[in-house]
């Protein structure tokens, strides 16, 4: 099983990764045509991770209702 990366890690990364496991706690979430846009965080930096969720996901509907403080696992791949 795939263990989670810290935040901190991931934006340290130079280089693209797949796959990775990320959890922590919405900041911000905001929707456009064929994407949401999640600001991720953990506590390990005060940097936050962005996430990109395709709207073809099978729980887009649920990604959807996701509000600030909201605890998620997300998994996919680190894009530089």
């Amino acid at each position: 099983m795939l263990s989670p990366t810290s935040v901190k890690d991931a934006l340290n990364q130079t280089a693209p990764v797949a796959p990775i496991l990320v959890q922590g706690w919405v900041r911000t979430r905001r929707d456009s045509k064929d994407f949401s846009f999640i600001e991720l965080n953990d506590g390990s930096s005060l940097r936050n991770l962005q996430i990109i969720a395709r709207n073809s996901l099978s729980n887009y509907a649920a990604l959807q209702r996701l509000i600030t403080g909201a605890s998620i696992l997300v998994r996919g791949a680190l894009v530089a």
